[in-house]
Parts: C-alpha cells; sequence; structure tokens
C-alpha cells in the first residue's frame, strides 16, 4: 500500500481494486469531517470511491491537514 509519513507515523494510505479504490487518513479525521462525505462508502478508517466519483482535491487536503495538525498535538 503507497503510504505518506509525517513526523514517523503513517499520515495518509490508500489501496484500489477492480471497483474502487479506498483512501485512509485516519479515523479521527473521517469523524472531523464526516459531513463531507456523502455520497462516498466509509468504514472507521478508509473512505471508498471511483473514478467516475472521485474525492475532490480540496476533501484530500482537509483530510491531509486535520491529520498533521493530530500527529502535531501528538495525539495517538
Amino acid at each position: 500500500m503507497p503510504t505518506l509519513k509525517y513526523k514517523g507515523r503513517t499520515l495518509v494510505y490508500f489501496t484500489a481494486s477492480k471497483k474502487h479504490m479506498t483512501f485512509y487518513p485516519s479515523s479521527w479525521a473521517i469523524d472531523e469531517l464526516r459531513d463531507r462525505l456523502a455520497g462516498y462508502k466509509t468504514t472507521e478508517h478508509g473512505i471508498q470511491f471511483t473514478l467516475e466519483n472521485p474525492l475532490p482535491d480540496d476533501l484530500i487536503e482537509a483530510f491531509v491537514r486535520t491529520h498533521v495538525r493530530d500527529i502535531d498535538a501528538d495525539r495517538h
């Protein structure tokens, strides 16, 4: 799984399958930004999307910034 790290901790990662891709920011970020996820299937840790219904760039950025903030606050 391609993974981006920040300060030695996993920041985000993603997977791809035949029918969808899944973006994994953090469960905290998903909880915080859940109101922006209408139209996407979610799990506790991931957000599924397709090429026909991709995640918008600004939403991906919001997830990354939210998790960076949590890592900076040393949240575990």
